[in-house]
């Protein structure tokens, strides 16, 4: 857009913007970039036009309107899927740790992802003295969470159990990945390959085998699902680490779609056939 001046910002100028930017390449082959990156986009133009006008730089703030992104079902790990890839971590060759074997490092790795909730980069820069294995507390650091505060949180004595052998390494970060981050994730979806895990892809692009296996996110997606019903949401925002509660009643929202079931008016001829007796049989 190139604008000379920070005047120059008015809402057509937003405006145009959001239309140039809209025919940007996304991620995959074939797509365009998503709404809710050019939403982020805005989002991060309004923070710096924000600073702009209490400077002084800037009269007035324009009117930044974000498009609308599809309210589409989000992937988060079943349980089933996730039994899938425990029972398969034994055919994993990688990573490759003295005293530590693949699988147990795989297994520890998925479980502690799915009974936390916690992101990836938190979990890969857990330190040996964060966890208590006598208490099962587990701290998490303020410099690795977004939330830029301390944590201290109880695990199940079976996830601690799985991280015992880890330990073993004496290791600083016995979770780390050695390599570079960026390519955990190939092993990740070998895993779930041996797993028989093949997710379906709703989205319009070229597909790619990343399309149809799960990223570390949904399994913190799942640990909303399956704990917005159990925790009281001031418990869920703590626990995942979340510096704004907006951002944990967007997780609380998907779970209520994924698990309530609404209790809804049955005629009486659906009754009948609910409850395995056809009307038609006298």
């Amino acid at each position: 857009m190139h604008p000379r001046s920070v005047s120059q910002l008015t809402s057509k100028f937003i405006n145009d913007f959001v239309g140039k930017r809209s025919h940007d390449r996304g991620v995959k082959r074939g797509s365009k970039v998503s709404p809710a990156t050019i939403n982020l986009d805005l989002r991060n133009l309004k923070l710096v036009l924000t600073v702009a006008v209490e400077w002084g730089q800037l009269e007035k703030m324009p009117k930044i309107t974000m498009l609308r992104t599809p309210a589409r079902i989000k992937r988060h790990v079943t349980a089933e899927h996730f039994a899938a890839m425990f029972a398969a971590a034994d055919k994993m060759t990688e990573p490759d740790v003295p005293n530590v074997t693949a699988c147990d490092y795989w297994r520890a790795l998925i479980a502690f992802a799915f009974v936390t909730g916690w992101r990836i980069n938190e979990i890969l820069n857990l330190r040996r003295d964060d966890v208590d294995f006598k208490t099962c507390q587990v701290v998490s650091r303020w410099d690795d969470s977004k939330g830029k505060r301390d944590e201290l949180i109880f695990i199940p004595e079976s996830v601690v159990d799985l991280l015992r052998p880890l330990w073993q390494s004496f290791q600083e970060r016995p979770l780390n990945w050695s390599k570079s981050r960026r390519t955990l994730y190939v092993p990740f979806a070998e895993l779930q390959g041996h797993a028989g895990i093949h997710l379906n892809c709703e989205e319009k692009h070229e597909h790619t085998d990343a399309c149809h296996v799960y990223g570390f996110h949904d399994f913190k997606r799942s640990f909303a699902t399956y704990n917005a019903g159990k925790l009281s949401p001031m418990q869920l925002q703590r626990l995942m680490k979340h510096s704004a509660f907006t951002t944990t009643q967007g997780y609380i929202n998907y779970a209520k779609v994924m698990t309530e079931r609404p209790d809804v008016f049955l005629p009486e001829v659906l009754q009948l056939k609910v409850s395995g007796n056809d009307p038609k049989s006298g």
